[in-house]
């Protein structure tokens, strides 16, 4: 539960900016309007 609990945070902050840059290229590949 330890290492679970201590691989948790940076597992995290890992999904958020793959999320963030997953959001960021989708705008980014938007065709313009």
């Amino acid at each position: 539960m330890c290492a679970a609990g201590l691989a948790w945070e940076p597992l995290l902050r890992l999904c958020l900016s793959a999320s963030l840059v997953g959001c960021q290229n989708s705008k980014s590949f938007e065709p313009p309007s």
